[in-house]
């Protein structure tokens, strides 16, 4: 009876599986189909390759597949797929727009750029492609080339954010400030919710080299990080606005947050570093520079070839009477890059404080031969003709120093103290009110001014 009972359940079942629909490779097909539109395309991938089993010139199967594998960025067999699925159905809609997109993606911008040509071929007047088209061209390094895609992407959707703040951007880069001005402007007033506009605007303000300008640059970061308080990378940024304010508590906040975020950042350290340098030299703080010092041998152990961590750090060690630690720290430099300009201006200041001006005067020159337009080596070098008493030489330098570096106090600090040297008290008191004015911390400066004005009453050089 029990055997007789297990033949009729095999027979029913046997019959049962005889009345089932068969699962054909289209039902797969459309059931990949909604596992993509659903998001789940670990799922699609695995009803599309049993598809392809079956069907392996299925070019719509290739295609599905390769944009289920470009949305779980696996960009190579996202390529891969869509490359087959190009070759199967050349005019296969939206294939070429994807794989351009999988390539830029896997970092090969210049096949990418050829893909959306191929698509812009079929639909020339499409905004969308010629973004993606100029990122590309971006990335290939062919700036000129991606900034006229994104004009004639902005010519057919004026309004088109995204196109703005790219084409912002490349303005910025080629130093057209008053056009990525207009543009980042343009992104801010359609989304006035979007950071992107913000921080371009500011990008824009701090590069103008107008101090004025650099209220408004804090100002739009204030309102970036509002929209964005996830944007950690835009501290560091405010914190060099506010350097370049004489902000010294703000900026120090500013890279405190972005530590807190990223612990094991040389640079942000260093900046940090950079910023309790000044602080001291403005407050006359030692206990500022033991801060520096700390924060700058961080960033030396955290990322030992960072060569302007030791440039900062030698620095500070000179600021604090250790001059010996100085040189090993401009020497350390000249070891990791033997072409290093800031390793020569610091043996310049390094041979200066020691008094020995020829020496000096030989590693400066070699500092401007190696980067004509750095601020630092000709404000020593100045230093070293006015010890010498060679005052045409040493305004030339002083000059030089001021125009590469129009909003830094040191170079007004220099020129206004050459000045003094040569009994020129006006031009001297100029200088140094407008190093006061820069930087209202730097006690030196008041004393200074004291001197000229001292002099001055005295009618002849002090």
């Amino acid at each position: 009876m029990k055997a007789q009972r297990l033949f009729l359940v095999a027979l029913a079942a046997l019959i049962c599986g005889a009345c089932r629909p068969r699962v054909t490779p289209q039902r797969v097909f459309l059931g990949a189909v909604e596992s993509l539109y659903r998001g789940d395309y670990r799922s699609a991938i695995k009803s599309l390759t049993l598809v392809l089993r079956d069907e392996p010139g299925r070019s719509r199967a290739y295609y599905l597949r390769g944009i289920a594998h470009l949305e779980l960025k696996n960009f190579g067999q996202a390529v891969a797929d869509l490359t087959k699925a190009a070759e199967l159905e050349p005019a296969l809609r939206g294939v070429r727009y994807q794989l351009g997109l999988a390539r830029l993606e896997l970092g090969d911008p210049l096949k990418a750029a050829a893909d959306f040509d191929a698509a812009l071929a079929a639909k020339p007047d499409s905004p969308e492609l010629l973004f993606h088209k100029a990122k590309a061209l971006k990335a290939a390094g062919r700036k000129v080339q991606a900034e006229g895609a994104l004009d004639r992407a902005l010519a057919l959707r004026p309004n088109m954010h995204a196109a703005l703040i790219a084409r912002g951007y490349l303005r910025y880069g080629r130093d057209d400030l008053s056009a990525a001005r207009d543009d980042f402007e343009k992104a801010v007033g359609l989304r006035a919710n979007d950071a992107q506009g913000y921080v371009g605007r500011a990008h824009v303000a701090w590069e103008s080299g107008k101090r004025d300008d650099l209220a408004g640059a804090v100002a739009d970061l204030d309102t970036a990080l509002k929209l964005s308080p996830g944007s950690v990378d835009l501290y560091p940024l405010r914190s060099q606005v506010n350097l370049d304010r004489y902000e010294y508590d703000a900026a120090v906040v500013d890279l405190s947050a972005a530590i807190k975020f990223n612990p094991r950042n040389a640079d942000l350290y260093l900046k940090r570093g950079r910023v309790y340098r000044d602080m001291g030299a403005a407050d006359e703080d030692v206990l500022k520079w033991e801060l520096a010092e700390k924060d700058l041998t961080q960033a030396i152990a955290i990322a030992p070839k960072l060569r302007t961590a030791y440039f900062l750090r030698g620095n500070v060690r000179q600021l604090k009477g250790d001059l010996e630690g100085g040189l090993s720290d401009r020497q350390a430099i000249l070891r990791l890059h033997p072409k290093a300009a800031e390793g020569f201006s610091g043996l310049c200041a390094h041979f200066i404080e020691a008094e020995k001006f020829d020496e000096a005067l030989k590693h400066c020159n070699k500092a401007i031969e190696l980067s004509p337009r750095y601020m630092d080596p000709y404000r020593w070098r100045c230093q070293v003709f006015r010890v010498k008493k060679r005052y045409d030489a040493a305004l030339k330098d002083c000059d030089m120093a001021v125009e590469y570096s129009p909003y830094w106090d040191e170079s007004y600090i220099e020129r206004g103290t050459l000045h003094l040297a040569r009994g020129d008290f006006k031009r001297s008191l100029a200088d140094l009110q407008e190093a006061l004015r820069l930087n209202p911390r730097k006690k030196s400066v008041e004393r200074l001014i004291g001197q000229v004005r001292e002099s001055m009453g005295r009618g002849r050089r002090p």
